[in-house]
């Protein structure tokens, strides 16, 4: 089980960041959902550490 922004009840500080935050296969591609579940993991651990906001990339550059 694991809180809103993917960090497990059981471990505090360990993250489930991708498909394992699902309790079923919904029949549907969810690449979409995962990566806005990943992006709020992110936000949390940065806001947790005091590392600033992430930026969204924009096309053609890397981030």
């Amino acid at each position: 089980m694991t809180d809103v922004h993917g960090e497990l009840h059981e471990c505090r500080g360990l993250y489930a960041v991708g498909g394992g935050q699902f309790v079923s296969y919904g029949g549907y591609n969810p690449n979409q959902t995962v990566q806005a579940l990943a992006y709020l993991s992110a936000e949390e651990l940065l806001r947790r550490t005091g590392a600033g906001a992430l930026r969204p990339a924009t096309a053609g550059t890397v981030a």
